[in-house]
């Protein structure tokens, strides 16, 4: 036997423990997709695990991998909602998108070091995970490849990292503690988004663009120094912050964009650059404890609603520039 072929037993609902002694170097795509499989011993020699290979198998708790194993394909082990650990062996160097997505009992996983990225979506919805191990060599992370890991409270990123995704932590409530490598040059959208125990963050002096919504939502967050290399920050990228209490903004940034500070309500004060020319729509919002800013001589643009439930705010000098 070399070769379990696409589909061969999905569907099997009474299916057990599957043991597969020796010879096989291929598990075909969804080969055992929504069987009743429970335990399963897969054979050295074993290279490749296809697409959906134990897809929606509700009842799989245990899996044991060899040591040839190299690729593991997106699907892979999709919503197995009883497998609470599994061990990837150090010969694995590629796994594929949502290869554990929805697996709601996996509790903790060691990346092998021989694996240089995290696809979008790997970890996404595993509700239960509480530790990841990562090491030097990966490069990337992919979108959402964490969105939805409410048990993870600190991430230890490896400084070889230079990508993280859009929406790679969001809605990751108990996330405290993570660390961004130097080398990330843009703290991509929605990437921190709900993220609502995260209380600190110390963004690189290599990021030089904060995304949409990237901090949205992060309501313990108190303090975000942002590196002066940073020219763009981008819309609602901390809406919703309600514990930020002080912002100063870079030099480089021109432009405060639509809902960038709504409803921050602890807000009570913002340093701009002088080379501020816009700000935009609903930008301090319901910033309710904000009692001054001082606006630079060079704004030329004020949005709808830019200052809209400053319920504090007592003065505020428009520059003669703003049209």
């Amino acid at each position: 036997l070399t070769a379990i072929g696409q589909y061969a037993f999905t569907g099997c609902s009474n299916l057990g423990r599957v043991e597969i002694l020796s010879g096989m170097t291929t598990l075909g795509s969804s080969a055992f997709e929504e069987s009743g499989v429970t335990e399963v011993v897969l054979p050295e020699g074993l290279k490749t695990i296809e697409y959906g290979a134990f897809a929606s198998c509700a009842n799989l708790r245990s899996v044991s991998l060899p040591s040839t194993l190299q690729n593991l394909g997106g699907y892979a082990f999709y919503k197995c909602s009883a497998l609470t650990a599994i061990i990837l062996p150090q010969s694995l160097t590629k796994m594929e998108n949502e290869c554990f997505e929805g697996c709601s009992g996996l509790t903790e996983i060691e990346i092998p070091s021989q694996v240089t990225s995290i696809e979008w979506g790997t970890f996404q919805n595993c509700t239960a995970l509480k530790s990841v191990t990562m090491y030097e060599g990966l490069t990337s992370v992919g979108a959402s490849a964490f969105s939805g890991c409410e048990a993870l409270t600190l991430v230890t990123l490896p400084e070889s990292v230079t990508e993280l995704g859009g929406s790679v932590f969001w809605g990751c409530k108990n996330l405290t503690t993570v660390n961004l490598p130097q080398g990330i040059t843009k703290i991509q959208n929605s990437l921190f988004y709900d993220c609502s125990s995260l209380a600190a963050i110390t963004i690189p002096d290599s990021v030089f663009t904060i995304g949409y919504s990237a901090f949205s939502g992060c309501s313990s967050l108190e303090a975000v120094e942002i590196p002066t290399g940073v020219s763009a920050i981008e819309s609602s990228a901390f809406i919703g912050c309600t514990s930020l209490t002080e912002m100063v903004i870079p030099e480089g940034v021109s432009s405060i964009a639509y809902g960038t500070f709504y409803n921050c309500t602890a807000l009570r004060q913002v340093t701009l650059p002088g080379g501020l020319t816009e700000i935009g729509q609903e930008a301090f919002q319901n910033c309710s404890a904000l009692e001054a800013i001082e606006l630079p001589d060079k704004l030329t643009s004020v949005g709808n609603y830019a200052f809209s439930g400053c319920k504090v705010l007592k003065r505020i000098d428009i520059p003669a520039s703003v049209a």
